[in-house]
């Protein structure tokens, strides 16, 4: 039997959208402490910021030595690192580690713009060499 701790998380929000606004941020802040504390780029920001993302992130483990995407894949979501270890490696030289990226940074924004930008260039280069 699986269990969707997922499906749990969507009811939770649910219930949480429909209190009053004042009741909405608290319960919302109470239920996303752990992540929003972890994470660096939500300090300084305002309650109802952090009440209306945090709802959104979902949570994504990735088994020990496992990759997240390759060079030249298409990113498609921003990660926030809040436990494990995580780095950028050379799969050439037996995965050595050049950056690691500590607890609570984010990851993945660059290559969602590069991804974009690769695409824009390729459909830029089909359009020009369109004959």
């Amino acid at each position: 039997m699986k269990y969707d701790s997922n499906k749990d998380q969507e009811d939770i929000n649910q219930f949480v959208i429909e209190l009053p606004h004042k009741l909405k941020l608290e319960v919302s802040l109470f239920i996303h402490e752990y992540s929003y504390k972890r994470i660096h780029c939500f300090r300084g920001r305002s309650s109802a910021f952090i009440s209306y993302v945090c709802p959104l992130l979902k949570p994504r483990p990735f088994p020990e030595n496992q990759y997240i995407f390759f060079e030249g894949d298409d990113v498609t979501s921003i990660y926030f690192l809040i436990k494990g270890k995580c780095g950028f490696v050379l799969p050439k030289y037996k995965n050595t580690a050049y950056i690691e990226i500590p607890h609570g940074s984010h990851f993945g924004i660059i290559d969602i713009v590069g991804s974009i930008l690769k695409t824009q260039y390729e459909l830029d280069n089909w359009f020009t060499h369109k004959d």
